[in-house]
């Protein structure tokens, strides 16, 4: 238990603790009454003056309670989130059993990609693109929402995306490495992705750079079988 909670709880029960010692102690210290007012009175204002404290230091203890029970809450839902995330983590480096050999291959990835994406983030949308750098030219993309979820698909610029600058009503992701001819991006309605989905979700744009690297390179292509004459 958190240290200020456990000096609130004892302060609480030493003041109320007190209170009870004094209200039926009342009387006997109280004997003459006080100046011009008569003993009976000075005994009511008193008690009711320890009963009112007493029960102004109960309301504070309790919302103090409520309060920190209230961290605690959010505390383990968020832990509960992260490990939701985590497991999207996971399933998408352990599901993806081979690179992709071909068109049919890339698109199921992209596809597994955003789907896993969109369980990360806290987003009624996702949109993860790929984009030429040189052309600027859209090379793949895929879109996913929950429930039917109005889609800023036409708004979004790639120059803006490559610029690095949060377009009207959106925001992305783009993966780290910058020494290839395209960029894979993520983008999401705008403040709607938490900076710890943010990591995650570059992690795996990362990775989805990497296999679209490995799609498109010549070296994994399958040579052409020699035409016999």
């Amino acid at each position: 238990m958190n240290k200020n909670v456990i000096n609130l709880e004892r302060t609480y029960f030493i003041v109320l603790g007190a209170i009870s010692i004094l209200i039926p102690l009342t009387p006997v210290i109280i004997k003459d009454g006080i100046s011009l007012l008569r003993e009976e009175f000075v005994e009511m204002v008193l008690i009711g003056l320890l009963i009112a404290l007493g029960y102004v230091i109960m309301l504070v203890y309790n919302n103090e309670i409520h309060r920190r029970q209230k961290q605690l809450d959010e505390a383990f839902r968020y832990i509960g989130e992260v490990n939701v995330r985590l497991q999207h983590i996971q399933s998408f480096f352990s599901d993806i059993k081979k690179y992709p050999e071909d068109k049919k291959d890339f698109k199921n990835i992209l596809e597994f990609v955003t789907d896993k994406i969109l369980g990360i983030a806290s987003a009624d949308w996702v949109m993860v693109r790929i984009v030429d750098t040189s052309s600027g030219s859209t090379l793949r993309e895929r879109i996913t929402a929950r429930g039917g979820a109005a889609v800023l698909h036409h708004a979004i610029s790639n120059e803006i995306l490559l610029s690095r600058k949060n377009g009207a009503g959106y925001s992305f992701v783009a993966a780290t490495a910058e020494n290839v001819s395209f960029q894979a991006f993520c983008i999401f309605p705008k403040s709607n992705v938490k900076p710890d989905e943010e990591i995650l979700i570059k992690a795996v744009l990362n990775q989805l750079q990497m296999l679209f690297l490995i799609f498109t390179s010549q070296y994994y292509k399958k040579p052409e079988l020699p035409v016999r004459t």
